[in-house]
């Protein structure tokens, strides 16, 4: 996502905050985004199931994501989960191995670190899905995909 590789169009979100795409729509969410300010925000608590997700165009591997939080701000995602789908309609859950219950993952805790996530296993989707499950102060975020194309 970062290298821009994926469209604007392709990263897409349940909500966001004032209805500002400038600066807290999902295009923002791209890690290393160079605008100071902006990064993915939910629409405050009217979105209670908030979720950011993007569109690789192809089935990929995927086997992991890195987060990142607004610099200079002082809220951020925690934990998430992630759910991974082929069509973008039907969604599967990353779980530990052997297990049914959704797996949720460490996100930031401050505002000077990125934090890679590697899944379980790697898996090929379409799409990605993140669904922040604990912030502080603010559902926001910035993320990258880890993993590659398939060639076919």
């Amino acid at each position: 996502m970062e290298d821009g590789r994926i469209p604007d169009a392709s990263i897409t979100a349940s909500s966001v905050y004032n209805n500002d795409q400038g600066l807290f729509g999902p295009t923002r969410a791209r890690l290393g985004n160079p605008d100071h300010d902006g990064a993915w925000c939910r629409a405050g608590t009217v979105d209670t199931d908030p979720w950011i997700q993007v569109d690789l165009g192809s089935n990929a591997t995927i086997t992991g994501v890195i987060t990142q939080l607004p610099p200079g701000r002082y809220y951020w995602v925690e934990e998430f989960k992630v759910a991974f789908s082929d069509d973008g309609q039907e969604w599967t859950d990353v779980t530990d191995c052997g297990s049914s219950t959704p797996m949720k993952f460490p996100a930031n805790f401050d505002e000077n670190n990125h934090v890679t996530t590697t899944f379980p296993k790697a898996f090929q989707a379409r799409f990605l899905r993140i669904l922040p499950t604990q912030w502080k102060a603010a559902c926001c975020m910035r993320f990258e995909v880890l993993g590659c194309t398939i060639n076919e």
